[in-house]
């Protein structure tokens, strides 16, 4: 008898630690997928629509000659920019290694300094030249949406609004 009741206790014992671990998994599982997720509200309902040429096409109601202009002037600053951003990249290593060289020069590492920060001033100064340019080929309340639909498209694309990404 005593023998029948000890496995009494067991099997109970098995089903409870069995509900306290499906309860805590649910729990973690329920956590994981329920967390509010911080999104432009541009993009709630279309998360595939990534690209910004198709967005501001859409968004701004472009018609063909202005999207055509749009996708040139885009075009011809990218690779402004590309040949930039390469220049900084190669400045930035240089100065990594240098400065961790054994024998590291102060001055070189000011110039190259220098020249990381004309590089990326000369950055802006293109971002800046193409937005001029891709305003011009608005219209006035095109320019008016380009101006919120830029601020939007800014917070989307901010580092801390990537929910998937740690």
């Amino acid at each position: 008898m005593d023998y029948i009741s000890k496995y009494k206790i067991l099997f109970r014992l098995v089903i409870l630690l069995f509900i306290l671990n499906a309860t805590t998994i649910g729990f973690i599982v329920w956590h994981k997928f329920n967390k509010p997720k911080r999104e432009a509200h541009l993009f709630k309902q279309r998360e595939s629509f990534k690209d910004v040429s198709k967005i501001l096409k859409s968004e701004l109601q472009l018609d063909q000659n202005q999207m055509l202009h749009f996708e040139s002037i885009r075009e011809k600053y990218y690779q402004q920019e590309v040949k930039i951003a390469s220049r900084i990249k190669a400045e930035k290593d240089s100065i990594n290694a240098i400065m961790f060289n054994k024998n590291s020069n102060e001055i070189l590492l000011k110039q190259l300094a220098h020249r990381v920060a004309e590089n990326e001033e000369a950055m802006e100064l293109v971002r800046i030249e193409q937005a001029h340019e891709l305003k011009t080929i608005c219209t006035p309340d095109q320019q008016v949406k380009f101006e919120l639909l830029v601020k939007e498209i800014r917070d989307y694309f901010r580092p801390d609004n990537r929910p998937n990404q740690k």
